[in-house]
């Protein structure tokens, strides 16, 4: 992850989504955002574009050793539990980016999250779409589950969160990436093994003409949701009580 975070289309598309995303919602930088799940740290840089202070949280040391290595250094380890070392009502922004299905159950993590909130606090979730996608991807990277977009919301309103919008995502790059799923899908059905990923290192070329056509559907975003996709990007807020 920490090799691919900086030039793989998948990693580079989605920053230039977020960045385009938050920067409709927020006229002037917060005073501080947390992303939990942060990994090896790559969407430090572009939320620090939108925060004064921005905390990165992961489960795992070996992760905020990277973070680190980039030169992070308010990163922070949780507990897996999800549990957050923050006083109520002090963050502006959370950032869960392909981190829910990671979690056995999402609900005691999305109550934390708007305990620490701020009211009308701004909450940004990714999560991977479609449980027909399943496939060694999900398995090797220790997913629990995959989401329809009606998954998320419901998910989201039930802990209390106003819902401001809500597409699919990574959606011109879908055909190629099913045909993909389902091939792979049968050759390990014909030879099993370890489970992998499915980060297929594209000629330079591609890979860029990949970043492109993410970067345009950031743009289309603000005008259009999309109807399927791999992934759903969700953008709520915390109610006022």
């Amino acid at each position: 992850m920490f090799e691919l975070e900086t030039t793989y289309w998948w990693y580079v598309g989605r920053r230039i989504i977020l960045a385009e995303t938050i920067q409709r919602y927020l006229t002037s930088p917060v005073e501080q955002t947390l992303d939990i799940g942060c990994g090896t740290g790559g969407n430090l840089s572009v939320l620090s574009r939108f925060s004064k202070k921005v905390i990165g949280l992961d489960t795992s040391p070996q992760a905020l050793d990277y973070c680190r290595s980039r030169g992070w250094n308010t990163v922070e380890l949780i507990q897996k539990d999800g549990r957050l070392n923050f006083a109520d009502g002090t963050t502006d922004m959370v950032t869960l980016l392909d981190i829910l299905e990671h979690v056995a159950d999402e609900h005691p993590l999305l109550r934390e999250i708007s305990r620490v909130l701020k009211p009308d606090g701004l909450l940004m979730v990714t999560v991977p779409a479609f449980q027909f996608l399943w496939s060694e991807h999900d398995v090797a990277l220790h997913h629990y589950r995959r989401y329809t977009k009606q998954d998320i919301l419901h998910l989201l309103t039930d802990e209390g969160f106003k819902i401001v919008s809500a597409s699919y995502v990574i959606t011109f790059s879908f055909p190629l990436i099913v045909l993909y799923r389902i091939l792979k899908g049968m050759l390990n059905f014909l030879y099993s093994g370890t489970p992998k990923t499915s980060h297929v290192r594209l000629p330079p070329m591609l890979n860029a003409l990949f970043i492109r056509i993410l970067a345009w559907e950031s743009k289309l975003l603000a005008y259009f949701t999309f109807p399927f996709g791999t992934s759903i990007l969700v953008v709520a807020t915390k109610q006022k009580r």
